[in-house]
């Protein structure tokens, strides 16, 4: 067991997060300081790097493997949070975005996985889903590639 303390969000949703895990990783041993803060905190703390650990929901679609590799594990990386610096890593991170066959770098990505998981650096506590459905009637709706890429509805009409 050690002690440590955890930076999150202020809000319900994320202060029932926080209690739960605090919860959950004291039955491993492991003594858990909640720290909550407003929105313009949690940013300004997290961009400093000021924190042991926190928790954050990060709402994205993946559509491409560097979506999150090239911004969240490579040595200096605006998302890495866990300020990952390992040169094989960023090699194997290259190597794969440079791969042109589809089973070859997916190989490549899922060795990736298992070295990111290796490193015990963070914990994905689950992957959601973000779905959209529409009906015939919606005209000129077009689906982006990102998660945000579509919500401009100036042009969608409905046909009734």
């Amino acid at each position: 067991g050690f002690k440590t303390s955890t930076l999150y969000r202020k809000g319900s949703e994320y202060e029932v997060q926080a209690v739960f895990m605090k919860d959950q990783l004291a039955k491993l041993g492991i003594d858990v300081a909640i720290r909550t803060v407003d929105d313009a905190a949690f940013y300004d703390l997290r961009a400093k790097r000021a924190y042991e650990t926190f928790s954050h929901r990060r709402p994205m679609a993946v559509v491409e493997p560097d979506d999150i590799l090239m911004k969240e594990w490579k040595t200096g990386a605006s998302d890495n949070w866990g300020n990952v610096s390992d040169p094989e890593l960023d090699k194997m991170i290259d190597a794969q975005s440079r791969e042109q066959d589809p089973a070859k770098r997916k190989a490549m990505v899922r060795q990736i996985s298992n070295k990111i998981e290796d490193m015990y650096v963070e914990t994905k506590l689950l992957w959601g889903g973000y779905w959209r459905a529409w009906g015939p009637q919606v005209k000129d709706y077009v689906l982006g590639g990102q998660l945000y890429d579509a919500e401009k509805f100036a042009e969608v009409w409905l046909d009734r």
